[in-house]
Formats: C-alpha cells, structure tokens, sequence
C-alpha cells in the first residue's frame, strides 16, 4: 500500500469501528432468563420458558396489519386508511357472515393452563403499555406482574416479568370463555387444540359487561357505529351513526352477541385494552381482532364469568392466579398504586375445594400472599406426596 493510501485506510478503520462502537450502546441486546423464584415450601419448579425473544412478537402485529390492509382496513389507529377512501370499498365487503362449516374431528383441551412465563429486558424507550401489547397482555395485567417499575419509565435493562401463562377460568372449555376481572378473552378450537387467548376492555363502572351466557349471532366486517341515546345525551355532538373508518370505536371488526346492544370487536383507541373504559362491549387490540374474528364462526357459544381467583395443577402441582376484582382494578387505575387485599373465607373455599380429594402438601401462607398481593400470574402453593396421610385442612 502506498505511503499516500494508507492514512485514508487508517481513517475508514476507524470510522467503522467507532460505528459499531455506537451501535451497540444505542441498541442494547434483549435477553430472556427464568422467571423469578417464588419463596414456598413446595419443592422448587421451574415453569417452562419460551425462549424466543419477547421482542419477535412484533411480528404478529405486522401480519395482522398485512391482513387487514388487503381488506382496505386499519389495523392501527396510527396507520389508519382514511376514512372517505376506504368507506365504499370495507362497505362493499360488508355483510353479516355466515357460519363456516369447517371438517374438524372434535376435542377438548385437556391443560388446565396455556402460555409459558418469560423474563423481558427493558429497552430506553420501552414503557408498560409498549411492553404489554407487544407480548399479548393488557395495562392493568402488566402492571400488577410488576408493581414497583415505573410504567412510563421502566429504564433500560430492567427486567420485567411478562405474565403469558394463564390459568384457564373455571368454565367449559367451548367457544369463547370471557373472565372480566383478568379482562381476558380464550377462544376454545373445536379440535381441542389450545385455546386462543388475548387481553381485552370491558365495561367501566355504572355500565358493566353482563355475566352469563349467549352466542355470536353476526359478524361485520367494516362496521357502522350507532351511538345509544345515553352517549348522544352525554356528548350531544355525537352524530347518529359513524361508519367504517379511523373514527369508528368498533374498529375494523365486530362480532355482535345475542344480547341486544353488545359485541365483541377492535376498537381506534388501543390503550384503552386491559382497563375498565368501555360502555360494556368487549374491545380488543386491533391486530388481535382480525385473527379471533377469523376463528370464532356464528352461533359460536361465548360464557363471561367473573372469576378473580383461579387455580389448577399443572402436573403433581396446584398453581394459584389472583387478580385485582373489577373494583380493585379502578383503584389501580386511578391511584397508579394497589390497595391492601383481605383474605376472604370464600377465596380459601376454593382452594379447599380443590385439594380435599388429593394427597397433598399445602403452603397455606403462600395462598394469603398470593391473595394479598394479587400479581395475576400462577404462583405454586402445593404438591402431591405419595404419603397416606393428607394434608390437615
């Protein structure tokens, strides 16, 4: 190399170097690790983890948002179509679906829980609410997992637990299960494959989501919103209807229920998910709306049961899942801190009823802090032993 080429190689090593240099501070590694020891006197159980970065799950947004746009459909409010131009061709593809007859040999999902837990590393521009809809999870489930992070600022490199293992509501596994105080939606395949599951909105207070059981009785693709008298009185510049569009509270899609002003559908507003915000209808991410919709066919049984604890073995193993009650979510909400929990009789009824017909070892004050502290993930409090003697209780 001559002497005149060699202080310009010199310079462009350099610059290359310094550049990945900057790289790796500004853009630091993400990384998954078991989730947190609990501290029980049940032998010690390492929950299965998914190994696949957290951040990956971008990509099911990106498909979603694939999907809807061949339909001339916003999935994101922040990527919206407008509205004039997409009104006449979503109106053109607009219908009351009918039941799709699909040949499945019939199943039931036979776990008492789905998802696995994971360890996700904060990035510096990471919040909860960032966090929570790339991984599937709502405000108020990622907020309880990890009560002392900042939700706005959770700082780089901190570790925050992501709550993906959920145990099942008590409820038969059909159709759509909904649990309103885990503000939770599971969709069960007719080939008892595993359910289908994503967080959801309800109803707020004085306009509660309705408990019981009904059906899907039409889905709209595209659909018009129709404010009740109550919201026109409330806001009388509301107009009479508003059509498809980024405007639209309904979102992309909808799947109107048998009971008279209800459905489950997306909504223009998605940081309203996994919170009490809604006049009563079920909303869901607008990418998690175009996927259920796909599945869930017309005359699909859908159950809503409130349900704030949860218990199941998973394996030789009793798991217990607490969340805030309707009430105690508002609280979290409006305070941003949580409210002390009391341990009711009937909270322990349930546990009871669940371990009196097996041999077991029970961590009895491991339930009250699990009661107590509400963090919406399973925590372990018993074990089968082969031993005679039963657990006193």
């Amino acid at each position: 190399m001559s002497a005149t080429m060699r202080p310009l190689y010199m310079a462009a090593v350099f610059s290359m170097s310094t550049a990945l240099s900057l790289s790796a501070l500004l853009y630091p590694a993400t990384s998954l690790a078991a989730p947190p020891s609990t501290s029980v006197s049940v032998p010690a159980h390492k929950p299965d983890i998914d190994k696949t970065d957290t951040r990956k799950t971008d990509e099911k947004t990106s498909t979603a948002s694939k999907l809807t746009s061949k339909n001339d459909i916003a999935a994101s409010p922040d990527k919206a179509v407008d509205a004039k131009t997409s009104e006449k061709e979503i109106a053109d593809k607009t219908a009351e679906a009918k039941p799709e007859k699909k040949s499945v040999t019939k199943g039931s999902y036979e776990k008492s829980y789905v998802g696995n837990m994971q360890i996700y590393t904060a990035a510096y521009e990471d919040t909860l609410i960032d966090i929570a809809r790339r991984n599937n999870l709502g405000f108020v489930e990622m907020r309880s997992a990890n009560p002392f992070i900042d939700p706005w600022i959770p700082g780089a490199g901190t570790k925050i637990t992501i709550p993906s293992r959920h145990i099942l509501p008590d409820a038969k596994k059909e159709g759509v299960v909904i649990n309103l105080p885990e503000m939770r939606i599971y969709y069960f395949p007719k080939d008892g494959s595993a359910p289908i599951t994503h967080p959801i909105g309800v109803g707020r207070v004085g306009l509660e989501t309705p408990t019981g059981s009904t059906k899907v009785l039409r889905k709209t693709i595209g659909p018009t919103w129709r404010p009740t008298a109550r919201m026109r009185k409330e806001d009388p510049n509301l107009p009479e209807a508003i059509k498809a569009g980024s405007s639209n509270p309904l979102g992309t899609h909808a799947m109107y229920l048998g009971w008279p002003s209800y459905a489950i559908h997306g909504t223009n507003k998605p940081f309203g998910i996994g919170r009490r915000v809604s006049s009563g209808c079920i909303r869901l991410y607008p990418e998690d709306i175009v996927t259920l919709f796909d599945e869930v066919q017309v005359s699909d049984p859908v159950t809503v049961v409130n349900q704030p604890i949860k218990a199941g073995w998973i394996d030789d193993i009793l798991y217990i899942e607490v969340h805030a009650d309707l009430d105690q979510s508002n609280a979290i909400e409006e305070s941003g801190g949580f409210p002390t929990y009391d341990v009711k009789k009937e909270d322990l009824a349930l546990i009871r009823n669940l371990i009196k017909e097996e041999n077991v070892n029970v961590d009895w004050f491991q339930i009250r802090e699990a009661i107590r502290r509400r963090q919406g993930y399973p925590i372990p409090i018993a074990v089968k032993h082969s031993e005679d003697k039963k657990s006193d209780i």
